[in-house]
């Protein structure tokens, strides 16, 4: 007889480990916690007493002697007393700035900040200023009354830190206050007062961070007051103090000194207010600077004409208005066969549709494609509407034409605003018929067409208020603008420029592969004004003597081929340029010299186009690829 044992399942060992795993790690976690609390515990016992040992090895010093120094370089063990070997605080004393302890194997980082204080109870530096954001206190009168000596008090501040796995920090601050008053006017300093707005002279932009620097010493003071306005209590002497104000996304400034480089150029003079403020014992600096929200350009360059046109390849009859006699079928208009007979009519006549356009600036040129054997003609005729006795009739001089391209440019678009085409068929052999391929007319339209690649130069002029925006002059006396770019546009002739000051820019120098060309200055005013907080399109119209527009579209469809790459090209004028089509199958090529040009055009599922073109003033060329 079988006996059965008993055992464990594999789901019952698995849920077993699972609920041992869980309880040990929870120990673990528990015996890690315990680590790092009384890891942070003893670190932090031994740093608290670090910072009160600093605290009252301040408070056992003379209030004169309350202060810092750091040491310069070469002096790692630099003497306070000795003026050589350092850089004094302000205020300055026998406290070094920083420190590195080791204790119970554990290193600490000191870092002693002393920093006047004022108590506005007794008045600020000046009579009239407000009490600076962090004094103690109020101003008893308004205004304020006048302080000769405004350092008031000591804040002392101590920074105990230490890193590791547990790392943390301790800080300790205190006071020290002078005991006669000749103590307090022992050190007067000088004020900096900055005054910060937006655009539109609003006080108020909310806590922008202001931060002054010791150009000599490299001490920073940082401050971002609610109202954007501060008052610096600071070393007086021969240092500057270089400014920053900034905010994220707002604009800055900032300030400089002579030997500054600045955008690639060496500033000898610098412009106010953008010079280091000079603070001297007891005098008041006072500055006003404005920031504000990021802006974008988003800037396009254009030539302010292009070109449209009419045209016909007779797959159908939708752009005939009227026949007669003729036969449209495969791509061809010719003569019709009489009914029940192998021959052609003697004559017949087509007409297009109406041809006009609502931004007709000059109309262009008539192009034909037609083939006449012997004994044919086509005679062609341009037609208008006389609005007197209502019909369409000849326009003077266009009633018999047989050569193309003919030149349209001298009708008058007020007088023929629209148009039509008249072809008259003949043929004294009705064996044989002229057969008419296509027909077209170009004209010229408001409607602009996007120019690439175009070279400018971008001055930040003035601001808003026409304040000029001059950091200083070079050692030619050349001003040095705050902003003074070279840009250029991409193949489509657009650039987006993002993070951009408020103010007023002017736009100059415009070149194409080195090339000059020029601004339409009744299209394009400058300067042109941006304002904060907005995103806003710049157009600019350039204009070239000499310039080719260029039209590709499908023989047998007349669409227009989109992409197709075009290269005009010329040896001599070491000139050799490839361009694509927009959607219309059309591209422009500007500026251009007075030369003729080798014109190539290629897309895929076509043939290859070769031809030349004499370019002189304004040109236009049509390819028909198949």
């Amino acid at each position: 007889m079988m006996k059965k044992s008993k055992g464990f399942t594999l789901i019952e060992v698995i849920v077993g480990s699972a609920l041992c795993l869980l309880v040990f790690l929870g120990i673990f976690g528990c015996y890690q916690l315990g680590l790092k609390v009384l890891g942070q515990s003893k670190a932090r016992i031994i740093a608290s007493a670090i910072a009160t040992e600093k605290i009252e090895k301040f408070r056992s010093l003379p209030y004169h002697h309350v202060g810092i120094y750091e040491c310069k370089d070469g002096f790692p063990e630099c003497d306070p007393e000795i003026e050589e070997q350092i850089i004094p605080g302000y205020p300055s004393g026998l406290i070094k700035k920083l420190e590195q302890l080791l204790r119970n194997n554990i290193e600490f980082s000191v870092d002693s900040v002393v920093e006047y204080g004022i108590n506005c109870w007794d008045g600020v530096g000046a009579a009239g200023l407000e009490c600076p954001s962090g004094a103690d206190d109020f101003c008893p009168e308004i205004p304020c009354p006048e302080d000769e000596c405004p350092n008031d008090y000591k804040k002392i501040r101590i920074e105990v830190s230490w890193s590791g796995r547990f790392g943390g920090k301790v800080v300790l601050d205190s006071l020290a206050s002078p005991a006669l008053s000749e103590q307090e006017c022992q050190e007067k300093g000088g004020f900096l007062i900055i005054s910060t707005y937006d655009a539109f002279g609003e006080e108020i932009i909310g806590f922008p961070e202001i931060k002054v620097e010791n150009t000599e010493t490299s001490e920073i003071k940082t401050s971002a007051p609610e109202n954007g306005r501060q008052v610096f209590v600071l070393a007086p002497g021969s240092a500057l103090y270089k400014l920053l104000i900034s905010k994220s996304g707002y604009t800055q400034e900032q300030t400089f000194k002579s030997g500054d480089a600045y955008q690639g150029r060496v500033i000898a003079n610098t412009q106010y207010p953008y010079g280091n403020p000079n603070i001297s014992e007891g005098i008041i600096e006072e500055r006003t600077y404005y920031i504000d929200e990021q802006s974008v350009f988003n800037i396009q360059t254009l030539s302010p004409e292009s070109a449209d046109r009419f045209v016909d390849t007779f797959t159908d009859e939708t752009k005939i208005s009227e026949k007669n006699n003729i036969q449209i079928s495969e791509g061809q208009a010719k003569l019709a066969k009489v009914d029940g007979e192998e021959y052609y009519h003697s004559s017949g006549y087509l007409i297009s549709e109406e041809i006009f356009s609502d931004i007709l600036v000059a109309w262009n040129n008539f192009y034909f494609s037609h083939s006449e054997p012997k004994n044919t003609d086509i005679i062609y005729q341009i037609l208008f509407y006389d609005s007197v006795t209502e019909i369409w009739d000849v326009v003077p001089g266009f009633g018999a034409i047989t050569e193309s391209p003919m030149n349209l440019s001298s009708l008058d678009i007020e007088t023929y605003p629209r148009l039509k085409i008249r072809g008259d068929f003949t043929t004294s052999d009705t064996n044989f018929s002229p057969t008419l391929e296509d027909w077209q007319i170009t004209w010229t339209t408001s409607q602009p067409i996007p120019v690439g690649n175009v070279d400018f130069s971008l001055l930040l002029g003035t601001d808003l208020d026409d304040v000029p925006k001059i950091i200083g002059t070079d050692g030619d006396g050349v001003p040095i603008y705050k902003y003074e770019h070279s840009h250029f546009t991409n193949d489509v002739g657009i650039l987006d420029l993002e993070e951009m000051e408020f103010g007023k820019y002017v736009f100059s120098d415009f070149s194409v592969g080195g090339s000059v060309i020029d601004l339409r200055e009744d299209l394009s005013p400058q300067p042109v004004i941006l304002e904060p907080r907005i995103s806003q399109t710049v157009e600019l119209y350039l204009e070239a003597m000499n310039n080719l527009l260029v039209y590709v579209g499908d023989k047998n469809s007349g669409e227009p081929i989109f992409s197709a790459q075009v290269r005009l090209s010329n040896s001599d004028l070491e000139y050799d340029k490839t361009q694509l089509t927009d959607i219309d199958g059309k591209t422009l090529f500007i500026p251009l010299e007075s030369q003729t040009y080798n014109l190539e055009v290629s897309s895929n599922g076509y043939a290859t186009s070769t031809d030349s073109v004499a370019i002189s003033g304004s040109k236009e060329k049509i390819i028909e690829m198949e």
